[in-house]
C-alpha cells in the first residue's frame, strides 16, 4: 500500500501541472504558488552545507541503501529525504532512494521544492508555537 502511495506521489510530481521552465531556471509549483529557482536551491544547499554533511553520515547510510553518485552528486537531497517529516519510515525513506536513478533533473528540483517547502513551513508553525507558548506563560505568571 506504501509503495503504491509513493509511486502515485512520485507521478504527481512528475505530472501535478508545474512547469519546468529551463530558459527561465524556475520552477513553478501549483500548490500555494511557491517558486524556487535553481539558483535559489542551489544557495539553500551552500548555506545548509555543514549540516547536509553532519546528518548524512555514515550512521545514516548504513541504515539504507544510496547509491554513491547520489551520496556525491545530491547530499542535500538526500539530508532533505532523511529530515523529512512527511516521508516517515525508513521503507519510504529507501523508496525515494530507489526511484531518485529514474528521476529527471526537473523532478528532482520539485522534489528539492516540496521538501524544502515543507521544512519552512514546520519552522514557521514551532515559531507560532513558541510564540503562542511563551504568551500563555506571560498573561498566567508561569
Amino acid at each position: 500500500m506504501k509503495k503504491t502511495i509513493l509511486i502515485i506521489a512520485f507521478l504527481c510530481i512528475s505530472s501535478i501541472g508545474s512547469v519546468f521552465a529551463q530558459n527561465d531556471n524556475t520552477v513553478y509549483f501549483d500548490s500555494g504558488g511557491t517558486q524556487y529557482t535553481v539558483e535559489e536551491i542551489e544557495i539553500w544547499k551552500r548555506i545548509n552545507a555543514e549540516e547536509i554533511t553532519n546528518k548524512t553520515t555514515y550512521s545514516y547510510r548504513s541504515r539504507f541503501s544510496i547509491s554513491s553518485y547520489m551520496l556525491n552528486n545530491d547530499k542535500a537531497l538526500v539530508y532533505l529525504i532523511l529530515t523529512s517529516k512527511s516521508i516517515e519510515t525508513d521503507k519510504d525513506k529507501q523508496s525515494w532512494f530507489d526511484l531518485y536513478p529514474q528521476m529527471k533533473s526537473e523532478q528532482i528540483y520539485k522534489l528539492y521544492g516540496i521538501l524544502i517547502k515543507e521544512g519552512y513551513k514546520l519552522r514557521e508553525i514551532d515559531k507560532q508555537y513558541k510564540k503562542n507558548k511563551e504568551e500563555i506563560k506571560r498573561k498566567y505568571n508561569l
